[in-house]
């Protein structure tokens, strides 16, 4: 929807609230947006849900505080080309200027149990950025990633599934714990060269 701060925000909330739509994601959120959206909800009686959309540098240091003010959040995403207009960079391909900000949502959105969508990849057509930043979230915690074009989801998908590589080894430890420890609490252990100890065998 706009934002708070534009003279759409009362009637976008309330023309979401008529139509089956269930999640609202809420621009530059900041802990005054969110709140003013949830009582605005609130007012209409809904249930839609709220995904908070990052994208300042205030709103990367109060993330935390920004997802305790309302208990409709679902999800926060990132949005990065207002996030480095905000502190004064240029977004680059390699996305080093990112580090700090994707690390730290990340971080705030597992502590609080919530999905955490990375920002989109603005490259249109070259398909290996596309590929190799959909793996940088991914393995940076991400759960899912926006895209600005078609063609970008079915990459997008791929790099966040599991590989048949990973898929295997994961049954070789599972199977391998199971082996050696049966329903108890396993140990660590070695599997071909590497140490296998609690969380690996959790994860």
């Amino acid at each position: 929807i706009n934002g708070v701060d534009t003279p759409y925000f009362e009637r976008d909330v309330e023309n979401v609230c008529k139509c089956n739509i269930n999640t609202i994601v809420l621009p530059n959120a900041t802990i005054d947006s969110v709140r003013a959206l949830d009582l605005k909800l609130n007012d209409l009686k809904s249930n839609v849900s709220i995904v908070v959309l990052i994208e300042s540098a205030e709103g990367v240091e109060t993330a935390n505080e920004i997802v305790h003010v309302s208990n409709r959040i679902v999800g926060m995403m990132f949005g990065a080309e207002d996030f480095t207009k905000d502190i004064g960079v240029r977004r680059t391909i390699t996305g080093s200027e990112l580090f700090y900000a994707r690390s730290k949502l990340v971080c705030v959105a597992h502590m609080n149990h919530l999905e955490v969508i990375d920002t989109p990849t603005t490259a249109l057509h070259d398909e290996q950025i596309i590929k190799d930043d959909a793996e940088l979230a991914k393995s940076m915690g991400f759960t899912g990633k926006a895209v600005i074009h078609p063609k970008h989801i079915d990459i997008v998908r791929k790099a966040f599934l599991p590989t048949k590589e990973e898929i295997n080894e994961a049954l070789d430890i599972v199977n391998e714990a199971t082996r050696l420890f049966g329903d108890g609490m396993p140990d660590a252990f070695s599997l071909r060269g590497r140490m296998i100890d609690l969380p690996i065998i959790i994860r």
